[in-house]
């Protein structure tokens, strides 16, 4: 079996469970023996089957090993590799659950404590209820990999496309500015062109009446007349 994908699974929460022999007491003192336990083992691993064919049933063979027993703040926990059939069985939810076949040291009053696990079984009906959940995916295989690589892809797009609307953001507004600068100077212009076509004072008519009459020697109401006439008459040209 080549077992390359590996797991962080719970093996059991912190707390009393029911047994047929009576209660079992899973707590840090139990999460420490068996941590010795298992030292000895961690070369080969302890073997995890589909069920539990070492409880008299028949013998298969091992779909993956427990290399290293954990304890966690809830409770104690696993890291194990599975062959890739069987990872992208329990990652899929073929199999949901661990069920660990473990030595235990009588407590007294029917308590039971687990010291020793000698094998675990996948199962979908647990003794224990939150046994099997995944903590982590310590590896993946191809298929997830790909799924993160797509992933990977998705993000990239967004944030390219994010940093596109961006850009457009500041173009338009960029037009915005020119657009609205633009609309200054063509009302500053058309108030100028308003005020060159404004009439001329009359103090300016008076000045070139005056001049006209001393130019013509003509009377000067007759030069004022004459000067707005010609002045209003080009005005309207």
């Amino acid at each position: 079996m080549k077992a390359d994908n590996e797991l962080l699974q719970v093996l059991c929460p912190f707390g009393e469970w029911p047994h047929p022999k009576g209660t079992q007491i899973v707590d840090e003192e139990s999460a420490r023996s068996m941590k010795r336990a298992a030292a000895w083992k961690s070369l080969t691993g302890i073997p995890i089957y589909i069920g539990h064919p070492d409880d008299g049933g028949k013998k298969t063979p091992a779909v993956g090993r427990v290399k290293r027993i954990c304890r966690t703040k809830g409770g104690i926990a696993v890291v194990a590799e599975y062959s890739k059939a069987a990872y992208e069985q329990i990652v899929g939810g073929k199999y949901r659950a661990m069920s660990p076949r473990w030595q235990m040291k009588p407590l007294g009053n029917g308590k039971f404590r687990p010291v020793k696990l000698i094998s675990v079984g996948l199962t979908n009906n647990p003794n224990i209820e939150p046994s099997g959940r995944i903590l982590e995916f310590l590896s993946a295989p191809d298929a997830l990999s790909e799924y993160s690589r797509r992933g990977r892809i998705a993000r990239d797009r967004i944030k390219k496309l994010s940093e596109s609307a961006k850009s457009c953001s500041r173009a338009l507004e960029n037009i915005r500015k020119s657009v609205a600068s633009l609309e200054i100077s063509e009302r500053l212009a058309v108030r100028k062109a308003r005020e060159s076509r404004a009439e001329t004072p009359a103090a300016s008519l008076a000045d070139m009446a005056r001049e006209r009459s001393k130019r013509l020697g003509e009377p000067y109401t007759k030069s004022f007349a004459a000067v707005k006439r010609e002045h209003l008459n080009g005005k309207r040209r």
